[in-house]
């Protein structure tokens, strides 16, 4: 098994961190504390029953040039940790595959990178227009930010 190890500097001393596949250990003072890491891939992807359980389920949560996020709440939910996902739906007619393919790396960099999914675990579906496509950055991450917290 391989370990990758991360130091981090905090207030002056320095912790170390052991990650081993999906599970941090991290050295506080001399005994390891697990915390278990979310894989990115997890967030994003579904089985047909769950997104037909959601779209039944689905609420307007906000509508923003061209970006439109409904709510619903996650069926599968663990109680030890639950955690949001996101559903990003683009229409082949909102543009070029290359424009298409960015705009959805935006949207899951910014949900995963905000840790939005700790927010509120919810089943999050976002339908993306064609006036949408080419909107900045920026604005993705302010609409993100403000509609999921």
């Amino acid at each position: 098994m391989k370990a990758h190890h991360i130091f981090h500097n905090s207030g002056g001393q320095f912790s170390k961190n052991t990650v081993h596949r999906n599970k941090t250990f991290v050295l506080v003072t001399k005994t390891p504390i697990m915390i278990p890491m979310i894989p990115f891939r997890q967030l994003f992807t579904f089985t047909k029953p769950e997104v037909a359980e959601a779209f039944k389920h689905a609420h307007l949560k906000k509508y923003h040039q061209g970006l439109t996020l409904l709510q619903a709440p996650l069926l599968h939910a663990s109680h030890h940790e639950p955690y949001g996902k996101l559903l990003i739906i683009i229409a082949a007619s909102a543009g070029k595959a290359h424009e298409r393919n960015a705009m959805k790396r935006r949207l899951r960099s910014v949900f995963y990178e905000a840790k939005l999914y700790r927010k509120d675990p919810s089943f999050w579906i976002l339908i993306v227009k064609k006036k949408a496509v080419g909107m900045p950055f920026k604005d993705i991450e302010n609409f993100l930010q403000e509609s999921l917290s």
